[in-house]
C-alpha cells in the first residue's frame, strides 16, 4: 500500500533582510494508523529513543538519516538549537 512522491517546494522568506529562499524536500514515511498514537506518545513524552527505534525497525535503510534526523529534532525540542537556523550545509 502506498505510493512513493517525490515530494520538492521551493520558499522564500520574505520576512528576512536577504528573503531567504531554500528548496525543501520532503519524506513520507508510512505507518500503519494503529501505530500513529502510540508515535505521537512517544514524540509528545519525549522519548525520542522508543520513535527512533520502531522507525529504524520499519526502515533500516534510512538508520542513519533517522538517527540524526531525531537528534537534531530533540535539540530542537530541548531549545539546545534556535526555532530556525538561516544556514547554509555542504
Amino acid at each position: 500500500m502506498g505510493v512513493n512522491v517525490y515530494n520538492l517546494s521551493a520558499f522564500c522568506d520574505y520576512a528576512t533582510p536577504d528573503n531567504y529562499s531554500a528548496i525543501e524536500l520532503h519524506m513520507e514515511l508510512p505507518i500503519p494508523h494503529d501505530d500513529l498514537k502510540k508515535v505521537q506518545g512517544w514524540l509528545g513524552k519525549g522519548e525520542w529513543d522508543a520513535a527512533e527505534t520502531y522507525l529504524v525497525g520499519k526502515y533500516p535503510q534510512h538508520r542513519a538519516l533517522l538517527h540524526e534526523w531525531i537528534a537534531g529534532s530533540k535539540s530542537r525540542h530541548e531549545s539546545k538549537f534556535s526555532v530556525a537556523r538561516l544556514a547554509a550545509v555542504s
